[in-house]
């Protein structure tokens, strides 16, 4: 079944962070239901918004822009649970940052793969501190404006 280079995009960032220290193979693709109360540190991959322009060098293209949203989320109890929960968030960012741009064509279906926010939240709903981190990646990509499944160099 032909997928769509947006999809091979959240496969292929997956992938790459599947199996970093700190969260280890707890990566969920598309994931829009909350985590189990106190989980694993884990990450949440996803995709909100694109935006596409003709981009016609020899064939009719489209130029892609794509938002791809990497969530990493903790959940930690104890007295210092604030504050290990925003060590825990830096420390999955720290892995995950470097392994991101470790290969910056994402096997051939980006042109460029550009960290351009980052959001940070800790709350406390009861005993358990709840933290997010959301790592804003912009992914430009080119593909057939009749074909979406095939990326373009």
């Amino acid at each position: 079944m032909p997928t769509h280079v947006r999809h091979q995009i959240r496969d292929r960032a997956a992938s790459i962070i599947a199996g970093l220290p700190s969260t280890s193979d707890r990566v969920y693709k598309g994931r829009t239901r909350a985590l189990a109360a106190q989980h694993e540190p884990s990450w949440l991959i996803y995709t909100r918004r694109e935006a596409s322009e003709v981009d016609s060098q020899g064939v009719v293209a489209l130029a892609r822009s794509l938002s791809l949203f990497l969530e990493g989320r903790v959940s930690v109890t104890g007295a210092s649970a604030a504050e290990d929960a925003e060590v825990l968030l830096d420390l999955m960012a720290s892995e995950a940052e470097p392994a991101m741009i470790s290969d910056p064509s994402f096997g051939g279906l980006a042109h460029e793969v550009t960290l351009t926010a980052t959001d940070i939240e800790v709350i406390a709903p009861g005993d358990t501190h709840e933290g997010r981190i959301v790592l804003q990646y912009r992914v430009v990509y080119r593909t057939r404006e009749s074909d979406p499944n095939v990326a373009l160099a």
